[in-house]
Formats: structure tokens, sequence, C-alpha cells
């Protein structure tokens, strides 16, 4: 009985965990980048490969994709790699297009708004 009971709650988390790396990882798929794989996302491409060579593999991927382009750090993260030195310059200069991460709500309501908190408002 325990065991039939640890068999659907294990089944319905997996199915949720699935269901939202699914929706994460089809948000994404406008932008150029290699397909996912739905538990890895884009690790297994350097999961056993010595860290040298991880840059050499983006900059083969930046030939097949372009300047901009995603990847999938796990099922759900996604980065976005951008080879553009003014697209960077741009989006780093601007103060509309950088918000600071969920993280940071927790600390407003300790700091209010500061240096570390602010978002350029």
């Amino acid at each position: 009985m325990i065991l039939l009971v640890f068999t659907i709650i294990f089944s319905i988390l997996l199915l949720c965990f699935v269901t939202l790396a699914y929706i994460k990882q089809r948000t994404f798929r406008d932008f150029p980048g290699p397909e996912p794989n739905l538990f890895l996302g884009n690790c297994h491409m350097i999961l056993f490969k010595p860290l040298y060579k991880y840059m050499d593999m983006l900059t083969e991927l930046h030939d097949i994709y372009g300047p901009v382009m995603r990847l999938h750090d796990g099922p759900i993260s996604t980065i976005f790699v951008v080879k553009d030195v003014k697209l960077i310059e741009h989006i780093l200069g601007s103060t509309k297009q950088i918000n600071k991460g969920k993280q940071y709500q927790y600390l407003h309501k300790w700091l209010s708004t500061g240096l570390l908190t602010s978002t350029g408002k």
C-alpha cells in the first residue's frame, strides 16, 4: 500500500516537472539554438568534455546559430549567449532592460531601495 502511494505521488511530481520543463523550453523556442534534451537541456553537449573545449563549442554554435542564441542549462533554466559586443553594450547600458532577479525581492523589504536593490529608475 505504501509503495502504491509513493508511486502515485512520484508519478504526479514527475509529470508536473516534465510539464513545467516543456513549457519553459517551448517559451524560448523561437530563439535560435540547439534543440535541448528534456531533462538535461543542452548540458549533454558539454557533460564529459574538458573545460577548454567549451569555448570552441560556443564558437561553433555561434557560427551555426548567429550572434544571439539560447542554451538550456538543465530542464528549466535558459541562458542567452550573446557574441555581438554592441548588443551587449546596449543591453547592459540600458536601465529599461535590466531588472533584478526574484531573489532581490526579499532583500528589498529589508534594505529598501539602494545600490543593491535599485533597478535604475
